[in-house]
């Protein structure tokens, strides 16, 4: 009788012992997801923004996105990181927009966490238990032709028109191909071909001038050639004849 109730008391004691390290697990499991104040709350969320600024300078310095975090890591760019839930973030490039826009997800415990962390955190997405942060392709590396750029509306020419001055501020314009204007002002100009209809200036300096009328203000200069040709031709037949020396 004894023998029996002593194998009853050592069963009891492994459901105890079983019991108790469950619960312990279960315990360091919630620990270990589930910070005991805002500070550590406040470190998952800096920690993430560390991360997504990482992810960003690797992209842009390589021209190629990270696989992983530990990419980043081994590379230099990231320290070690406090993650939320003590979860591991994933690179995702599935739903990739023209190799431009990189997710970066993690599994939160239940729904209503990853609500919450979707709230700290933009821009981001959350579908049940995953939370799913945008990263774009830092925008120096993208190429020239995804730039905002204006196109002509044939069907509306009014579009094309400009309705306001524009200031550049001393900055270049360069490659232009054809400008016409009523009035141009400018402190210098440079060009290999220069046709107008109309120049006034102060002062002109020009190593060749090639024109079909030039006038001054005291008159043509055409006409006074033609005034000193006639001239030299009546000296020329004077001297001939011996009228003059």
């Amino acid at each position: 009788m004894m023998k029996i109730r002593g194998g009853y008391i050592l069963f009891e004691l492994i459901i105890a012992l079983a019991l108790i390290g469950s619960a312990l697990l279960l315990f360091g499991q919630w620990l270990s997801r589930a910070p005991t104040d805002q500070g550590g709350q406040a470190k998952w969320i800096a920690d993430t923004e560390v991360l997504m600024e990482a992810t960003r300078q690797y992209w842009h310095h390589t021209g190629a996105a990270p696989a992983s975090v530990e990419q980043l890591q081994d590379n230099g760019y990231l320290a070690t990181i406090q993650s939320p839930w003590g979860r591991t973030w994933s690179f995702n490039s599935t739903n990739n927009v023209s190799g431009r826009l990189l997710t970066l997800q993690i599994q939160a415990p239940s729904v209503s966490e990853a609500q919450w962390l979707k709230t700290q955190l933009a821009p981001s997405v959350v579908q049940h238990h995953t939370v799913s942060l945008m990263i774009w392709q830092p925008i120096s590396d993208i190429h020239a032709a995804r730039y905002l750029h204006r196109v002509p509306r044939v069907d509306a020419p009014v579009l094309n028109q400009l309705e306001t001055d524009l200031d550049f501020a001393a900055h270049d314009i360069r490659h232009v191909g054809i400008i016409e204007a009523t009035d141009v002002t400018v402190d210098q100009l440079q060009a290999d071909s220069l046709v107008v209809r109309n120049l006034t200036g102060t002062w002109l300096t020009a190593d060749h001038i090639s024109t079909q009328t030039f006038n001054t203000l005291d008159g043509s200069y055409y006409t006074l050639r033609n005034q000193l040709q006639q001239l030299q031709q009546l000296w020329d037949q004077c001297v001939a004849s011996g009228g003059c020396r």
